[in-house]
């Protein structure tokens, strides 16, 4: 006895082949000697009927000869004996011929017994499928935080295959995961992978994963995704009541305040110095000459001299040398004096005028209640 009677191998891979397995039973209490042979779908023992379903893209393959049911069909073991009770497995094999649609009548012939016969359907045609989208762009999401996306994989032919998610190319594990990571998709079916795409750090991130399909070249698959993170920037305006307005008035007037005060002290501290140095130089020119001595007429002084002239029958001969020296130092004490005091005039005088508008900044200082700022000449002699 047969598990079936009947093999579809269905839609096989060109230039390939398929092996399904059917078990055998002997139930009686004798030993079963059996044999397999091909049979015409109408009679005697002969050749299976072959047709051919080629597309035009195989019109050339389906225009040349039709292969043998041998060619395409193949039973082991092709003969056996089976002992009471024992069971086994007889394997049937179809090579996916290209551009071919098969099908075959085979009979099992046990010695002294009834015949079985099986049939046999097969049909060779090439892989179709489709992975979309193969560019996902996650756009602007939390880093911290996954957001889901589907990719599906079609099967657009008749021959079933089998699919496989690789993760390797990843920048980092966990930026995409996928389930499930493999499958088998039949004909005409699809397969839906669900995938988690996490960033996991705030920056824009492109990231790459394989699809293979059978013995294909992998499909690349893009995945754009940009982790942020959550910021607050506000611009509220503020309510203008009496308390505030009266606040942000004197807070302006104290920034004013201090920042011209700043100002002036800035400009005119260069300049009042150097005009105070040139104040003291013709102070203490002043001061030297008040310095010359008025002393008694002691024997060092001018008359004292005269009068020691005069004793010894020079009269006024010391004193006049004494006062014409003393005359002539004078003289020099007050042109220096004279000069200096010239040209300290004529620096104040350019510093004065260079200072024009910083003076007019001080004077709105002094109203503001800075410290004052004076510079005192010593009177001469």
């Amino acid at each position: 006895a047969f598990d079936t009677n009947i093999v579809d191998f269905g839609c096989v891979l060109m230039d390939s082949m398929r092996r399904v397995s059917v078990g055998v039973t002997n139930p009686s209490s004798v030993p079963v000697e059996y044999n397999w042979s091909w049979l015409l779908q109408d009679g005697p023992v002969g050749e299976a009927s072959v047709s051919s379903v080629a597309t035009a893209a195989r019109s050339s393959i389906a225009k040349g000869p039709k292969p043998a049911a041998s060619q395409l069909f193949d039973i082991l073991p092709i003969q056996g004996l089976l002992q009471p009770g024992q069971k086994e497995q007889v394997e049937f094999t179809f090579y996916a011929y290209p551009g071919v649609k098969a099908t075959a009548l085979a009979a099992c012939s046990v010695v002294d017994g009834p015949v079985y016969q099986f049939q046999l359907t097969g049909e060779s045609n090439s892989m179709k499928y489709d992975v979309s989208p193969q560019f996902f762009d996650c756009g602007m999401q939390p880093y911290d935080k996954p957001t889901e996306r589907e990719l599906t994989v079609s099967n657009t032919g008749k021959v079933s295959f089998d699919f496989n998610i690789d993760l390797s190319k990843l920048s980092r594990q966990g930026v995409v995961e996928a389930s499930p990571l493999s499958g088998k998709v039949a004909a005409g079916e699809k397969a839906k992978i669900r995938l988690k795409v996490k960033a996991g750090i705030p920056a824009r991130l492109m990231e790459l994963m394989l699809v293979s399909i059978a013995h294909f070249e992998p499909v690349q698959v893009q995945v754009l995704v940009e982790g942020t993170y959550p910021v607050l920037a506000l611009n509220l305006p503020r309510i203008k009541y009496d308390a505030f307005m009266a606040a942000l008035e004197e807070a302006q007037k104290s920034a004013t305040d201090e920042g011209l005060a700043a100002t002036v002290t800035s400009t005119l501290d260069p300049t009042l110095t150097a005009t105070t140095s040139t104040f003291k130089a013709t102070a203490r020119q002043s001061q030297a000459l008040a310095a010359v001595p008025k002393g008694p007429k002691g024997p060092g002084s001018v008359a004292g001299q005269s009068m020691a002239s005069a004793a010894t029958g020079r009269p006024g001969s010391g004193a006049k040398s004494q006062i014409s020296a003393v005359s002539r130092a004078s003289g020099k004490s007050k042109a220096s004096a004279a000069t200096a005091a010239s040209m300290g005039a004529m620096i104040a005088k350019d510093k004065l005028s260079q200072v024009s508008m910083a003076s007019l900044l001080l004077s709105m200082w002094l109203l503001l209640g800075g410290p004052a700022v004076t510079a005192c000449v010593p009177k001469s002699g």
